[in-house]
């Protein structure tokens, strides 16, 4: 059995973080400077609405956006 005070990877991760990525960073800035709110409402009209025929799911709208937003 493990002992119950030896911490987990994810809680030694959060307890003691390193030094944070450019990534990280990035993703912090993009969520002060942009309004995803807002944005995400105008731009949902367009975006490609998934069947009632099945298949699979294809990934939620806001993921989508700041996967594009985020590559490059």
């Amino acid at each position: 059995m493990a002992n119950p005070l030896q911490q987990t990877f994810t809680v030694y991760e959060q307890t003691y973080p390193e030094k944070r990525t450019r990534r990280q960073l990035f993703l912090e800035g993009m969520e002060t400077t942009v309004p995803f709110g807002d944005f995400l409402g105008l731009t949902w009209p367009v975006y490609h609405q998934p069947s009632a025929r099945g298949g699979i799911p294809p990934f939620t709208f806001e993921v989508m956006i700041r996967n594009h937003l985020s590559a490059g």
